[in-house]
């Protein structure tokens, strides 16, 4: 010790008489407090601070290696303890941070999917990244339920204005399938009036011509009645050539 002023104490294994035995050294040094004792029979040693003994306790060693072996069981059974419990803190945390924030937003998606944009996430109880998960998974779905919204709205007036078109569509079909009819009524009119006007004109006019031949038979030609014969068949062929103008 009065080698090395910095070695505060000393141990080591030491056998005697075939007995292993370990030993256990402390210096003692001079303190004020010793002086009023000690000052008697003054030595050199005598002053504070110097050493003046050693203070050596010897077992055998087989108790000290009992004594070692229980501690090292207790450091042992106290790290055991300290990571179970530090295993349970770690699985309490992860099972209240992580899975159970995790479980909520699988139960979300999975009503997402059933087509419910109505669903509502409580970030509460989770931490950090997971509550930013969540906030952005709860403003996605309200995104996504305002687009579904927009959509439907404008199927809706797409589907209100299409029914509108067809209607219209309807009413001029309506409309020209009674334009058709009138103008096949029309039309059948007009036939009737041309078959009745085509009987009653060239039916007199047919008699008138036959009517004249039949006397042109009886008069010599240069004579007066024979050209006054002549200029009524004259003016039945232009009226004959009229009406068929007319009825054509």
């Amino acid at each position: 010790f009065r080698t090395d002023p910095n070695c505060s104490e000393y141990w080591s294994l030491i056998k005697d008489n075939d007995t292993r035995s370990f030993r256990y050294d402390r210096p003692i040094a001079m303190e004020e407090s010793c002086l009023s004792c000690h000052s008697i029979f003054p030595t050199a040693e005598s002053s504070p601070g110097n050493i003046v003994g050693v203070l050596s306790i010897t077992y055998p060693a087989p108790q000290e290696s009992q004594l070692l072996l229980t501690h090292i069981s207790l450091d042992i059974a106290h790290f055991l303890i300290m990571m179970t419990a530090v295993m349970v803190v770690l699985l309490l945390a992860v099972h209240f941070i992580v899975i159970r924030p995790l479980k909520r937003l699988d139960r979300a998606t999975g009503e997402v999917a059933g087509g419910n944009l109505d669903v509502r996430i409580d970030p509460a109880g989770s931490l950090g990244e997971m509550t930013t998960l969540m906030k952005r998974f709860q403003l996605m779905v309200t995104n996504l339920k305002h687009a579904y919204d927009d959509v439907e709205e404008k199927v809706r007036t797409r589907t209100r204005e299409l029914n509108q078109a067809n209607e219209q569509l309807r009413d001029h079909q309506a409309r020209l399938e009674d334009m058709n009819r009138e103008l096949k009524r029309n039309d059948q009119f007009k036939s009737d009036f041309l078959a009745m006007m085509s009987h009653e004109l060239k039916t007199p006019l047919t008699s008138l011509m036959v009517s004249v031949g039949y006397i042109e038979t009886d008069e010599k030609p240069g004579t007066d009645r024979w050209e006054a014969i002549q200029n009524i068949k004259r003016s039945e062929q232009a009226l004959h050539s009229t009406i068929e103008n007319i009825l054509d």
